[in-house]
């Protein structure tokens, strides 16, 4: 199943309420506001959020397929005397490697990004990447030159 990002988030907090993790392994358990695109508000315990922090969540579209979504926090609010209210921002979604159903094959090579639009752009980065089927790339032969001679 191929979701988007906005599908897995509305997966992640489907009962209202979701725990994610911090960098350090902190578990902060939040309540769902609203959410458009790649924006999540939720509210949290006081002093939990703070801009900048990095949060990620497990979801499973199907049985035996999990994935992470990982959001960073925009910005935060206090809203109560135990409450804040942030924005978390999307920020990527990745099926875990290791649970896949159909096994993979590691390929070498190498992958040139480029991109447009970009408020930075990183050079001289290297990538990790898996292929879910490599292709056979198509070999022709090229076409018989017909030349012709000038008679004199």
């Amino acid at each position: 199943m191929n979701l988007s990002d906005e599908q897995l988030a509305e997966r992640l907090f489907s009962g209202g309420r979701a725990d994610l993790v911090d960098d350090e392994g902190v578990v902060v358990s939040l309540v769902r506001r609203w959410s458009a695109r790649e924006w999540v508000r939720v509210s949290a315990p006081r002093m939990m959020l703070e801009p900048g922090l990095t949060l990620t969540g497990q979801v499973e579209t199907d049985p035996g397929v999990p994935w992470t979504l990982t959001f960073e926090v925009d910005a935060v609010r206090q809203v109560g005397p135990a409450v804040d209210e942030a924005e978390l921002r999307i920020t990527s979604s990745s099926i875990y490697p290791e649970r896949r159903r159909t096994p993979r094959a590691q390929v070498g090579g190498a992958l040139t990004i480029t991109a447009h639009y970009a408020s930075e752009l990183i050079s001289q980065r290297q990538f990790r990447g898996e292929s879910t089927s490599c292709p056979r790339p198509a070999v022709r032969s090229p076409a018989p030159s017909r030349s012709r001679s000038a008679s004199s």
